[in-house]
């Protein structure tokens, strides 16, 4: 499964989500308030209230009522699963402002859970299964979504009674619903561009879960495509490196200078 690609969404966009999910929470119930009322309230200029207000009565979730009349709410056009929290736990603090992530919290959002960023990460417990456990246990929530698990700890939540889902990570070898990006067809195009402009020395940054204890099924394909290619590979190509800034500074220079 392929996780949808990340747009940037226009204001009046952005203000028919949140509308669309405040209802969905049944914050108004019979009648939303009036386009002045709503731009005072979220700080937006009208005309992106009245966008907004168009694309939610073109979903047949508002229904005019004539000039001069509050729009009335058809709440059988709104989602009717039951609002969960569900916990997003990232592998590192980084990933919080990666365009993915924010737009998973908005989707969520949108059909009416309480998405929230784990308090920690599984770089911060060191991809431990224990570690991880306890704080599972001592977390509130309905769901987890793991970003980058590796197989170890994706064993430990496909286990769980709660339900888990695996985004990225080592799901391929773990009984676990999950979504990846296929990269494979990406890495030979490049590979195949990079040979052909007389490169040799290519090297793939690979965090250190995805490298240890041994490489994953992605970085394993790269060797061997570069095997393909009459390139002989080492630790060059698959660099050792922690993941940390001032860590992959070092790796970048060592790389450069060699």
């Amino acid at each position: 499964m392929d996780m949808a690609i990340f747009q940037f969404r226009s204001a009046t966009e952005q203000v028919a989500d949140y509308l669309r999910s405040e209802i969905a929470q049944r914050r108004w119930s019979v009648q939303l308030p009036g386009s002045n009322a709503l731009a005072k309230e979220l700080g937006v200029g009208k005309s992106s209230i009245e966008g907004a207000l168009g694309l939610l009565e073109a979903e047949g979730i508002l229904i005019p009522q004539g000039a001069g009349r509050r729009r009335r709410i058809d709440l059988s056009k709104t989602p009717t699963v039951a609002a969960k929290k569900i916990q997003i736990l990232l592998f590192s603090k980084e990933d919080r402002t990666q365009a993915m992530i924010i737009e998973l919290e908005r989707q969520l959002q949108v059909l009416g859970h309480a998405a929230v960023i784990a308090e920690k990460t599984l770089a911060q417990m060191g991809m431990s299964p224990q570690r991880v456990s306890r704080f599972v246990c001592e977390t509130e929530a309905d769901a987890w979504l793991v970003v980058a698990g590796s197989r170890e700890v994706l064993e430990w939540f496909a286990q769980q009674a709660r339900p888990a889902y695996a985004i990225f990570g080592r799901q391929a070898s773990v009984e676990i619903a999950g979504a990846a990006v296929s990269r494979k067809t990406a890495l030979d195009q490049a590979l195949q561009h990079l040979v052909e402009l007389g490169h040799r020395r290519i090297v793939l940054l690979s965090r250190p879960n995805r490298r240890k204890p041994e490489p994953g099924a992605f970085e394993r394909y790269f060797l061997d495509r570069l095997a393909h290619h009459g390139i002989q590979s080492g630790p060059f190509n698959l660099p050792d490196w922690e993941d940390e800034s001032a860590s992959l500074r070092s790796c970048l220079d060592a790389l450069f200078a060699h």
